[in-house]
């Protein structure tokens, strides 16, 4: 599990957002597993979970509480 602070992203039209206490993410399934990006924080982070970490939004769910909300 990565986790990656201060990114740039572009948010797909036909994205997947999750909203876990009052953080919204957008979930991108990869090969290798699955990319969460924050769409409401400054900066930006990612959380990246592989495949075998099921289910990969287990990781997102531990994370968010730790996160500041603004």
């Amino acid at each position: 599990i990565v986790l990656v602070c201060g990114i740039d992203h572009e948010v797909p039209a036909d994205a997947q957002v999750i909203t876990i206490e009052g953080i919204d993410w957008v979930a991108e399934e990869t090969d290798t597993g699955t990319v969460f990006t924050t769409l409401s924080l400054v900066p930006t982070i990612q959380l990246r979970v592989p495949a075998n970490y099921r289910p990969e939004v287990d990781a997102v769910v531990e994370i968010t509480p730790a996160l500041p909300m603004r």
